[in-house]
């Protein structure tokens, strides 16, 4: 919120300080509807004029457009674009289109401090304090293809498998609590734009920031990303953030809608951060 507030404030100051008048326009403005009005405009044209098609060959007017309730409802799954464009997506073995393709690995075991999680689930692996449960752990960039560095300026995956009495139990988490985008359909458009061009084999900057900048909803994540929390110092200093809401059945049968996240002990580290970081960890340990 303080970063959007400054943000915005800039613009103002940019804004007040335009020697070209009200009317005329600068080189440096930027209209940040333009994007979602042009999506809009789509709608009301003929079949004729749309450039977009599903896979059989029908127009369809929009390719970031999924069917629900209403205006802001949840989504329907008999909508036929948002099935498309997932099956399509989860089935590509283009290596450098995989996400968190690049990564590395941990193992170590989760232990119960409280008792909250039998209170709230009837799940073995929450059932006593101090119970071990062994867990293997995949840390990741997303964007990240093959010879990307770990430094890169992105979002990490952290992804945490437990063995547990009930069977496996997947817990996956991303290192920032806010996501670039909510609609599901707008998510293989979005990582593709992010990724190298399939056929320059490089990242095309232009694709990068003309998705960003017509899907204004993703601008919260851009400020984050282009702050200290976009280049983490490692994998030990992120906490992560669910993006899945699991319903749990306690021993009685109530039940309750509960996310999971996980908090360093320590402070989360930047690369421009980290002397603090350690003189901050070194003065607590003392």
């Amino acid at each position: 919120m303080l970063l959007s507030s400054i943000f915005v404030v800039l613009l103002a100051k940019l804004v007040l300080a335009d020697d070209y008048g009200v009317d005329s326009k600068s080189k440096f403005d930027f209209d940040m509807y333009q994007g979602p009005k042009a999506q809009s405009d789509t709608q009301d044209l003929p079949a004729s004029d749309l450039t977009f098609t599903l896979t059989g060959g029908q127009s369809f007017f929009n390719p970031y457009v999924a069917d629900r309730l209403g205006t802001t409802g949840p989504i329907l799954i008999s909508s036929v674009n948002l099935i498309q464009q997932l099956a399509h997506f989860v089935r590509e073995r283009v290596p450098e289109r995989q996400v968190h393709a690049k990564g590395a690995g941990a193992s170590g075991y989760f232990e119960v401090t409280t008792e909250n999680g039998a209170k709230l689930s009837m799940a073995k692996v929450f059932n006593k304090v101090g119970k071990r449960t062994p867990v293997t752990a995949r840390f990741s960039t997303i964007a990240g293809n093959s010879g990307s560095p770990d430094t890169v300026r992105d979002l990490r995956g952290l992804g945490f498998k437990l063995r547990t009495e009930d069977g496996i139990l997947d817990w996956p988490f991303l290192n920032h609590p806010v996501f670039w985008l909510r609609d599901p359909v707008k998510f293989p458009h979005f990582i593709h734009s992010q990724k190298r061009h399939p056929a320059k084999h490089v990242t095309d900057h232009n694709d990068f920031w003309d998705y960003l900048s017509a899907n204004n909803e993703s601008i919260h994540q851009v400020m984050r990303t282009f702050t200290d929390l976009g280049t983490p110092y490692g994998y030990r200093h992120m906490s992560g953030w669910a993006g899945n809401t699991f319903r749990a059945v306690a021993a009685d049968g109530s039940w309750s809608y509960i996310k999971y996240g996980v908090r360093l002990s320590h402070d989360n580290c930047g690369l421009n951060l980290v002397k603090d970081c350690c003189y901050n960890r070194s003065r607590n340990q003392e």
